[in-house]
């Protein structure tokens, strides 16, 4: 049977990446390398209405889109264009129970060898292991019969509780309501997850009042509802595609559309970026805490101003008694660094 979606409690039994750890010295997190829009699709219209969700026209497909910038450093930066990351909330790694943080992050080109650093929390995701059927599906009467079409998570698998999130998808912000993620662990590994969906509702307010980046060929500047089955925002523009893909969001009421997205992700390796997570977990912990015992001595410069700089939240290059308050805090309930309430350094 299936375990209360959020429950967590001692009968959460660790699903340990300590193996890989033990090979990287580092904290691991679960990478997306490979996103596809299955539903709904999007439409140009350009010497006729194309659907471009994965048929390129004028070198762009939204699908061609997001797997170029999740393997491909196209600006060279130095960093995979795309990154998006599921990161335990356990230095242990994944639980039967438990949270992650769903999150943006940089990420080392080429993508074959990426280690992945500073990382942007995008939400929380409160998710349980489901022991039979299927861990997340489709929405009635939400789909269309698009080829390919939405799969879906089946046991052994994860599935989150309904959270808003908001993805950049290289110039196309999506903000999504009651969004949904679920995935299948792959049999060799238990952090590398197959047939991920992520789902979640856009509105057509929110869908008109997107505007799509100048780099897109043909739509860039217009509403990115514009490109949705349906779409009508004002002005002169709608979508060319003779069918409407609108739907209902959790309300009941509200129109716009429910995305499905498939994903893959497998295990990479993480660092925080902060000098105060000596221990490289992403978790304030108790070398961290004894790292704050030292700078609390001495805040002299140096290398000393280095380690001690996150835990100083004033910049004024003391210590006082509501910093050390606030990193107590932080120790006693076992929050990550990248949590604003928990100093995380410049």
């Amino acid at each position: 049977m299936r375990r209360p979606v959020g429950l967590v409690s001692a009968a959460c039994v660790t699903l340990t990446t300590v193996a890989i750890q033990a090979q990287t010295s580092q904290f691991v997190a679960i990478r997306l390398d490979s996103l596809y829009l299955r539903d709904p699709h999007v439409y140009i219209d350009y010497l006729g209405c194309r659907d471009v969700t994965d048929t390129a026209f004028l070198g762009f497909s939204m699908n061609g889109e997001l797997a170029m910038n999740i393997a491909t450093d196209g600006d060279g930066d130095g960093y995979l264009d795309l990154s998006l990351l599921l990161v335990p909330r356990s230095a242990a790694g994944l639980q039967a129970c438990g949270n992650l943080t769903f999150a943006s992050a940089q990420c080392t080109a080429p993508a074959e060898t990426t280690q992945c650093k500073t990382y942007n929390d995008i939400s929380m995701v409160v998710y349980s292991e489901a022991f039979e059927g299927v861990c997340l599906d489709v929405l009635p009467d939400t789909t269309r019969p698009y080829n390919p079409a939405v799969s879906h998570p089946s046991d052994p698998c994860l599935v989150g509780e309904p959270m808003p999130v908001t993805l950049d998808f290289g110039g196309i912000p999506l903000s999504l309501s009651d969004a949904q993620v679920g995935a299948t662990y792959a049999d060799d590994s238990p952090v590398r997850l197959v047939n991920g969906l992520l789902r979640g509702f856009l509105s057509e307010a929110d869908a008109n009042n997107t505007i799509i980046a100048a780099s897109f060929p043909l739509v860039g500047g217009k509403p990115f509802s514009v490109m949705l089955p349906g779409g009508d925002p004002p002005g002169p523009d709608r979508n060319c595609a003779s069918h409407d893909d609108r739907d209902t969001g959790p309300d009941g009421v509200t129109p716009g559309w429910w995305f499905y997205f498939n994903f893959t992700a497998h295990p990479v390796p993480l660092s925080c970026n902060s000098p105060a997570d000596v221990t490289l977990d992403c978790r304030v912990g108790l070398f961290d805490w004894q790292t704050l015992a030292a700078c609390w001595s001495d805040l002299a410069g140096g290398e000393s101003e280095c380690l001690c700089r996150p835990f100083d939240r004033d910049g004024d290059a003391r210590l006082y008694l509501h910093e050390l308050a606030v990193f107590q805090n932080c120790f006693s309930g076992g929050q990550p660094l990248p949590d604003p309430a928990c100093g995380r350094g410049p």
